[in-house]
């Protein structure tokens, strides 16, 4: 009866203690401890090569990751990536940091680059440099137009001559392919300046004793027809520019006037308030070339000294001064035929120096001196942008052979610049 036991015994010693850490003679159950003993022996055997399989694809697959989804920390080597230490204004290019356009530096610290200070960065010059983060605007500066990289004078001088000047009174007009401009006063002269040779030529005075160019009367404008150039203000002239000689026209007692706003349209020559009584008329009269007159439309206030143009066969007239001897700002237009003006907004400038002419199908008023305002028929009113004149004084505009010209003075010498603007 020993062995059996001495053999349970012997079993039980060889189980030990399992694998999970239990005493197999714990509970005494033979079979039950040979049960776990094989089943967790097994498993364990099982878990473990599962878990350091796990472990290890689990380290594999990490190392993939990292390169596969571009991990700024590190490569799949475990290396720092080199596009780390980029600045914002920079690009990695081959594993280097190199600055942006506009940007100096080592490529992790980029800095602006002032343009300006080189070659005025890049741009005309007669344009600013403006700097700016990265980059740097041109501006064409003012007498200039274009992007700023290419500019263009928007004057441009043809002649000067420093033996002549204007004086305080004179009369210009363009006609044909000539400038005509004389000078009133005790120095009076009158000629013409041809826009192709760009030449001055002596063209002939009025007779000695209807000299309308002695600035002892009314003042007058030069009015220019296809065929001949025409001056009222005491007297009443023709000037055949061929032969360069005046001649007399009709200009009856209950027709004349100094100081008017005068304009060529439709055969005829129209006369614009001025001088009169009472004084200012608002009276308007035109002279036809076969050497007729006739009463027009008045006017809507009485001005003298106002300017008139004529645009697409319509007159147009501004500016001047009323009887109160404030400046006019009125703005008005005939159409030949018409029984009356039609009343405009008035113009966005009041002021007695104003002169203007048909220019590209539109009004340009030029205002003291200083500043061309642009009035377009078509679109039924000012443009925004207007256009400053060269320094300079007593400018008057006038339009040549499809180019218009301001004559005055600069420096007390007599100029004509040509526009060349956009």
């Amino acid at each position: 009866m020993r062995s059996p036991i001495i053999l349970a015994v012997l079993l039980v010693g060889c189980g030990g203690v399992n694998s999970s850490g239990t005493d197999g003679g714990a509970d005494g159950d033979a079979d039950a401890d040979t049960d776990t003993d094989s089943d967790t022996d097994t498993d364990t055997d099982s878990d473990s090569d599962s878990d350091t399989d796990s472990d290890a694809d689990s380290d594999s697959d990490a190392d993939t990751d990292t390169d596969s989804d571009g991990d700024s920390d590190t490569d799949a080597d475990g290396d720092a990536d080199p596009c780390d230490t980029c600045d914002v204004h920079a690009s990695c290019i081959d594993d280097e940091c190199v600055c942006d356009d506009g940007w100096v530096g080592s490529g992790s610290d980029c800095r602006d680059f002032n343009e300006c200070l080189q070659d005025n960065g890049g741009c005309d010059p007669n344009a600013r440099c403006d700097n700016r983060p990265g980059s740097r605007d041109c501006t064409c500066e003012p007498g200039w137009f274009g992007d700023g990289l290419a500019c263009q004078p928007i004057w441009t001088t043809v002649y000067s001559d420093p033996g002549l000047t204007l004086g305080d009174w004179s009369s210009v007009v363009g006609h044909r392919g000539r400038v005509y401009f004389a000078r009133h006063g005790a120095d009076r002269y009158f000629k013409s300046f041809d826009v192709q040779a760009l030449a001055i030529r002596d063209e002939g005075l009025m007779a000695a004793d209807e000299d309308d160019f002695c600035a002892c009367g009314s003042f007058g404008q030069l009015v220019a027809a296809p065929e001949v150039l025409f001056y009222f203000a005491n007297y009443a002239h023709a000037y055949d520019t061929v032969d360069q000689a005046w001649f007399s026209v009709s200009y009856p007692a209950g027709r004349q006037r100094g100081e008017a706003g005068a304009a060529f349209a439709a055969g005829a020559v129209y006369l614009v308030g001025g001088r009169g009584d009472p004084d200012p008329i608002a009276t308007v009269e035109a002279y036809d070339l076969d050497d007729t007159w006739s009463d027009q439309p008045a006017f809507p206030v009485g001005v003298w000294m106002p300017t008139a143009a004529e645009v697409g066969g319509i007159v147009y007239v501004t500016g001047g001064t009323l009887a109160d001897n404030s400046p006019s700002a009125t703005f008005a237009s005939l159409e030949p035929g018409a029984a009356e003006w039609t009343v405009l907004p008035d113009a966005p400038f009041a002021d007695w120096g104003v002169m203007a002419v048909g220019y590209r199908d539109q009004l340009w008023v030029l205002v003291s001196s200083r500043l061309l305002w642009i009035y377009d028929p078509f679109a039924g009113g000012w443009l925004g942008q207007q256009v400053d004149v060269p320094l300079g004084n007593r400018w008057s505009p006038a339009v040549a052979g499809g180019a218009l010209y301001l004559v005055g003075e600069t420096a007390d010498e007599l100029t004509i610049v040509q526009y060349t603007g956009p």
